[in-house]
């Protein structure tokens, strides 16, 4: 054994580190423990002397610009002093302003920029305080100023973004969304941070949702649906989906819109835009039996049969006489007749659908239908008796409708 794993055994193991300490006479978990002990010491001393060194460091600053400063002419000594008497007033405002004390926030703020009118940051604080007065007007005027400040002179980018950002949020009040995202994008130049991009998206939103609903016209998605429905009939389907789109548009709410656009992705074979159309229809209106109808038509396409008998069953409970319900609903079960036996073979696509498939997963795990499935082919007569459950015999029917289960 090479001495390195010796001295790893001797470490790890107890037994060995006993042997060793009778041996030798040393106790390699003191030894451990020490050393451990001393590093940690080490450490410390280490930090706290790092801690003096900054400390000192800091001092040495703060007295070598107290003396640059003491050098200094008179006027700039009090150029500097007003510079700190300004922000010791913005403090001081800010407290005011938390207290929603907006009156003395405002002449304290003002105050600030009596004493340094190039710090544009102040106009901002007094911005801020009119858009908590809601007053966006006067709030403006003050961005304005603080930019209008910024220029012919070096200026911190930082605040000045600020501004310029306060200034599109009250443009964003005020309702003026284009030049509310113009603004916000050029304060992006000055500082591109996440507060200011996130800004920028929200009144983004807020303008795509204005623009949707302002282009609303029931009357004119009725036109659209008509000219949608005579390119169905004579069967130029993408034709009838492109004058559907434009109707739902015009109108997001009509129901039918979804229900006809979905029959057309259907005849297009596309059964996943025609499921989410159907979805939307009963998303507006739950009992909406076309929309059921459609889906059910979906499901039956993509194979999923389970899914398709509850779509129709669903149609069905609201509409008994329902034909087309009835109609595919029989298909749907002639369907799974036609595929549950073991000749007929197994489907891949079918089956990925339906492992795929949430509430068929759960059912597979179920505890008592995997012993219901174990007895059928253990014990044929419990496997039956078990069949007799109600909630039992549809797990294992909705099993079958899925592809997942195979009968004799």
């Amino acid at each position: 054994m090479q001495p390195q794993m010796l001295m790893q055994l001797v470490q790890t193991d107890p037994r060995y580190m006993h042997v060793f300490q009778e041996l030798t006479g040393i106790d390699l978990m003191q030894m451990g423990a020490e050393s451990a002990k001393a590093k940690e010491q080490e450490e410390a001393d280490l930090k706290k002397a790092e801690e003096a060194r900054k400390k000192r460091q800091a001092e040495d600053e703060a007295k070598a610009k107290a003396a640059a400063e003491e050098a200094l002419p008179a006027e700039e000594k009090a150029k500097i002093q007003r510079v700190r008497d300004a922000e010791a007033k913005k403090l001081e405002g800010n407290q005011f302003y938390k207290k929603k004390d907006f009156e003395k926030a405002i002449e304290l703020y003002s105050a600030a920029i009596e004493l340094n009118p190039d710090d544009i940051i102040f106009y901002s604080n007094i911005a801020a305080v009119y858009m908590e007065m809601k007053d966006f007007d006067r709030a403006i005027e003050y961005c304005d100023e603080g930019i209008e400040r910024s220029k012919g002179q070096a200026y911190d980018y930082v605040k000045l973004a600020k501004v310029i950002a306060r200034k599109a949020s009250c443009l964003f009040n005020k309702g003026m969304l284009d030049e509310s995202i113009d603004l916000y994008k050029s304060a992006l130049l000055e500082d591109n941070t996440f507060a200011i991009k996130d800004a920028l998206k929200k009144v983004e939103k807020a303008k795509k949702e204005a623009e949707a609903k302002a282009y609303i016209n029931p009357e004119i998605a009725e036109q659209h649906k008509a000219k949608a429905n005579e390119l169905f009939k004579a069967g130029d389907f993408p034709g009838a989906i492109k004058e559907f789109d434009e109707a739902v548009k015009r109108d997001p709410s009509n129901k039918t819109l979804y229900t006809n656009r979905a029959l057309a992705y259907i005849k297009l074979m596309e059964p996943m835009r025609a499921k989410q159309d159907a979805e939307k229809a009963l998303e507006l209106d739950p009992e909406f039996v076309k929309a059921w109808v459609r889906k059910g038509t979906v499901h039956q396409l993509m194979k999923e049969y389970h899914k398709s008998l509850e779509a129709f069953e669903k149609g069905l409970k609201l509409d008994p006489e329902n034909k087309e319900c009835k109609d595919g609903y029989a298909k749907t079960m002639m369907l799974i007749q036609s595929t549950a036996g073991a000749q007929g073979g197994n489907d891949q696509e079918r089956m990925q659908h339906a492992m795929a498939d949430p509430e068929i997963q759960a059912i597979m795990r179920d505890p008592t239908v995997t012993q219901v499935l174990r007895d059928m082919q253990e014990n044929p007569m419990a496997g039956q008796a078990a069949l007799k459950d109600p909630q039992i015999a549809a797990k294992i029917n909705k099993l079958i409708a899925a592809g997942v289960l195979k009968v004799a």
